[in-house]
């Protein structure tokens, strides 16, 4: 066996010093593109002789959406396939948007159950989806759950009771 010599050195600390250099590009790599793609000059300052604009925003409403959302109901386009052919002729669809409110939002997830009869979501866990004002949102769920009649599933066919997990 050949003698280790000073190549060999040199030649394990510029690996060792490659891996560490990729150890610090991982670990960094979102503070090290921050910094290559911020620049001081990229905005404008009060030597451009440009002064601030401010646009008001308003508030988010808890109210409760009445109208239908831009481009829903029965003038947009409809599917490519024919509801009778499909057997949804007496099929109903629900009330389900893309674009729900707060206050819808706060309505879905509070009537929803398990098929145990339990909530699916819990308050805490609504208001951390939905955000807004903790006590309003934690109020409506409470309004909601006390009027809202607990579901009521259709049974079970013999095929789906099959599947079933032993009851312990």
């Amino acid at each position: 066996m050949d003698r280790f010599g000073l190549a060999d050195v040199a030649a394990l600390l510029i690996g060792l010093a490659i891996f560490v250099a990729l150890g610090y590009l991982t670990t960094y790599r979102a503070e090290i593109a921050r910094f290559i793609m911020s620049r001081a000059d990229s905005a404008p300052g009060a030597a451009a002789g440009m002064e601030p604009v401010y646009i008001p925003v308003s508030q988010t409403s808890m109210d409760d959406h009445t109208g239908a959302p831009a481009g829903a109901g029965m003038g947009s386009a409809a599917p490519d396939i024919d509801a009778p052919d499909a057997g949804m002729d007496d099929w109903e669809l629900p009330r389900l948007s893309a674009r729900l409110s707060d206050a819808e939002m706060i309505v879905l997830l509070a009537t929803q159950r398990r098929a145990d009869g339990k909530h699916r979501y819990s308050a805490n866990a609504i208001h951390t989806l939905v955000g807004g004002d903790r006590n309003m949102v934690l109020a409506r769920v409470k309004e909601l759950r006390e009027t809202a009649p607990p579901a009521v599933y259709r049974p079970l066919t013999p095929d789906h009771q099959a599947e079933l997990p032993p009851r312990r």
